[in-house]
């Protein structure tokens, strides 16, 4: 993998390409799916086969703190016939992705929607085309480009068939995509459009099989054109040539149209009972219209499986390591329950930590929620796939969430350095301070030091923290990770993180701060009373009493001008936080009830 200088490829992207029609190679689809579901593929709408060693696919974009890095290219190599494409592939992507995929690579094909991708062609020496803006020289707006109703985030982008060469515009680029939703990729290692026309179009079903269990909603059956003849409109009947049609909905022949597309697509409803074996269906196309080649039979076979059985494990059992830092239950579909540690990190979906006392493991839907409110302290269900993101172990792919009753949160670890026995699990370190300027939008990203040991502290904006560190701290929070790997083989065993989970858990230590009007606490330790003696006329709003491990054991409203008192009697002994609201501001304290 070579690095090319950012200077250099600003001054080949500020030459310009300005492409004929149908004579180079061009980007025709993007995924940027859900976990390590991503894949470019480029196609040849050229009349002869393209040398690949001429061309090379860059990434560039934002690291986690807004901080362009330097592009890394990957070498194309081999052959690509006229109108065929090339898939590049994330070596952990789904099944799917990886059977069309041509190579496969874990660096430049791990972006998001954030990154600009770029085809880079040796012989012309310059970029000829790109997803996303590559001349930007900041994050984009949400972290995403927008392209039509969608965006390049989580979402699957197919060129129009019009389009016939590659742009480096992207206020052209931009307008020259298909949207689909993510985890979309039927039509991926099949694309064809107008430069390439033919009397002899033929229509094919994109895969030979597929298997889907019998508590699947829906599937799709997938025919795609070989080539795209523009001015035409061909229909084209997909028919059950065997099988038991109650089995999708009582299916009768649908008729597939294509005008300006390459690729159709049929739901099928999959109606059946639970099976005990296997029921096997067979399409196949007929009465093709205006010319349009089927052939002999292209058939497609539909198995309905029954729904095997989901084991529930511990977290601990799914959440051992292999010796890249991985779990090494990765693909492993299961069920799992826990205590929900914090809140949910995400504005749509779900993004938050469960611990069952053997383990923590993240869980991540980039979408739907299931209905469920993330509260710490729940007791819950969970159902889904074990994988990982940037070697932080979590549950995506989540198809339930159920809640169970109320768990218990456990009371944090007190630790000295933070590995992969702290991912999912409630920790505390000690006499910390932040150094330098923070890092990147949601979360922020703090270094901080004990002065010997040095860590990642993570500020999510869910959490509503004060970006206002104290000078020096305790902090609680969940242990998490953020490595894209490193090494040969590719390992992630670096860059552990600590999530505080809301403004208690960072605790100032060191000093008493006497802000916000607060003149004393006292006494301190106290067995009954505690006296908040204020400025004159500083009204105070409320005073909050947090144990520990940052749950609240007492509040009171109160509106006194000079001194307010609290009646600990009723706590247990130990050390408590105790924090001021005023209206110049929050004073937080130490407090030790004896």
């Amino acid at each position: 993998m070579k690095n090319f200088t950012l200077t250099i490829f600003s001054l080949l992207l500020a030459t310009g390409l300005w492409a004929q029609p149908c004579s180079n190679l061009f980007i025709s689809e993007y995924v940027e799916g859900s976990s390590f579901n991503k894949a470019i593929e480029i196609y040849n709408p050229t009349g002869a086969a393209v040398d690949l060693s001429n061309y090379r696919l860059i990434l560039r974009g934002f690291n986690a703190s807004g901080v362009l890095f330097t592009p890394d290219t990957l070498q194309l190599s081999g052959t690509l016939a006229s109108g065929d494409v090339y898939v590049i592939a994330n070596v952990d992507a789904d099944a799917a992705i990886l059977a069309v995929a041509d190579l496969t690579d874990d660096d430049n094909i791990n972006f998001n929607g954030n990154d600009a991708i770029a085809l880079y062609d040796v012989a012309l020496g310059q970029i000829i085309d790109a997803v996303g803006d590559y001349s930007a020289a900041t994050t984009p707006a949400n972290d995403e480009w927008i392209v039509g109703t969608g965006s390049t985030k989580d979402n699957t982008l197919s060129r129009k068939a019009t389009v016939q060469a590659g742009t480096t515009n992207w206020t052209t680029g931009a307008t020259q995509w298909d949207v689909s939703p993510s985890n979309t990729f039927g039509g991926l290692g099949f694309y064809c459009n107008s430069c390439l026309t033919s009397n002899d179009t033929s229509a094919v079903f994109t895969s030979a099989a597929n298997t889907v269990f019998d508590n699947a909603s829906t599937t799709n059956v997938n025919v795609a054109l070989s080539l795209c003849v523009s001015a035409s409109t061909f229909n084209v009947d997909v028919v059950l040539k065997s099988g038991d049609a109650a089995l999708v909905d009582n299916y009768t022949t649908q008729t597939l149209t294509f005008a300006n597309v390459v690729t159709g697509s049929l739901p099928l409803t999959i109606t059946t009972a639970p099976l005990t074996s296997p029921e096997t269906l067979v399409f196949a196309l007929r009465n093709a219209t205006n010319g349009l080649d089927i052939g002999a039979d292209s058939l497609y076979t539909l198995t309905i499986a029954p729904t095997p059985a989901v084991q529930v494990y511990s977290i601990a059992t799914i959440r051992g390591n292999n010796t890249d830092g991985l779990p090494d239950s990765l693909g492993v579909v299961c069920t799992i329950r826990g205590t929900v540690l914090g809140g949910n990190l995400r504005t749509a979906g779900v993004n938050f930590t469960i611990n069952d006392g053997t383990a923590g493991i993240g869980v991540f839907s980039p979408t739907d929620d299931f209905g469920y409110t993330v509260t710490e302290g729940d007791s819950i269900e969970v159902t889904g796939e074990v994988s990982h993101f940037n070697g932080l172990a979590q549950m995506s792919f989540v198809t339930d969430i159920t809640v169970l009753g109320t768990g218990n949160v456990p009371a944090p670890v007190v630790v000295i350095e933070l590995d992969e026995s702290t991912e999912g699990e409630l920790i505390r370190l000690n006499g910390y301070r932040a150094y330098g300027q923070p890092t990147g939008n949601n979360p922020l990203t703090y270094d901080i030091t004990n002065g010997t040991d040095s860590t990642e502290m993570v500020v999510y904006a869910s959490t509503g923290i004060s970006t206002n560190i104290p000078a020096q701290f305790d902090v609680i929070g969940i242990g998490r990770q953020f490595d894209a790997g490193g090494g040969t083989p590719t390992r992630y065993t670096r860059f552990y993180q600590l999530a505080p989970r809301r403004q208690t858990d960072i605790t100032p230590v060191g000093i008493e701060d006497l802000s916000a009007g607060v003149l004393a606490v006292y006494p301190n330790p106290a067995t009954n009373m505690v006296y908040v003696e204020l400025e004159a006329n500083t009204q105070t709003q409320s005073v909050k009493i947090y144990d520990f491990t940052g749950r609240l054991v007492m509040e009171q409203p109160v509106n006194a001008a000079t001194s307010v008192k609290m009646d600990i009697s009723s706590l247990n002994n130990g050390m408590y936080l105790l924090q001021v609201s005023t209206a110049k501001g929050i004073s937080t304290h130490k407090v030790v009830k004896q």
